[in-house]
């Protein structure tokens, strides 16, 4: 069973540059992001996990990717202000280079090692559902180990070892982050949809439980 502990807080080296982007297309990842804050599995709300952000989805870019900043979960609508362009990441050595108005989230090291282990992807988002969490093993999703936390090198570790050859578009648990699951896809669009498809697989079988 996961530990409890602080959501949303960065747990690697990071050198971010406070500059503003430019030129990069938000309009999809914004509507997809608008669509699971409804769903309350990205979000900020009073009670739950302290009250801090959670989740958080990115984009692949020429120069590596564009991931939301860390605990922006309240607002209702982004603008690339709102959003970190990672441009160098190290699972070894615990480290993320950045760039933007925003510090990038503290998952971004997992984004990071997707996008290594599978050239094709294009999009990563991480959500918080008690309802696919849950039910992973049920529904034959890879779970990660309970033992391994968010935010660190281990748990990069562990998500590159699960996606490196995987199919697309895939989804895992973080048995060590709770109700933290991963889906990842060649567009937006792919992951958005995989991450659907397992959500209401997983409300159906809680309800004939």
């Amino acid at each position: 069973m996961a530990t409890e502990e602080t959501e949303g807080v960065i747990k690697f080296h990071l050198e971010h540059k406070g500059t503003k982007l430019q030129n990069i297309d938000i309009d999809e990842i914004d509507a997809w992001r608008s669509i699971f804050k409804q769903t309350e599995t990205i979000g900020q709300i009073d009670g739950r996990y302290d009250g801090y952000g959670f989740g958080n989805l990115s984009q692949r870019t020429d120069a590596g990717f564009l991931i939301s900043g860390t605990q922006t979960g309240n607002i209702e609508r982004t603008n690339l202000d709102d959003y970190a362009e990672v441009v160098r990441w190290n699972a070894a050595d615990n480290s993320v280079s950045s760039r933007g108005n925003v510090s990038p989230s503290s998952e971004s090291l997992s984004h990071g090692v997707i996008y290594d282990a599978c050239p094709q992807v294009a999009a990563v988002f991480h959500l918080h559902s008690p309802d696919i969490w849950h039910t992973a093993g049920r529904m034959g999703l890879a779970v990660t180990a309970a033992t391994i936390t968010y935010g660190t090198p281990e748990m990069a570790d562990a998500i590159k070892e699960y996606t490196q050859g995987s199919e697309l578009p895939n989804v895992l648990a973080m048995g060590g982050h709770i109700d933290g699951v991963v889906g990842y896809g060649r567009s937006l669009e792919e992951t958005g949809l995989v991450l659907m498809r397992y959500l209401v697989a997983a409300k159906k079988m809680l309800l004939k439980s």
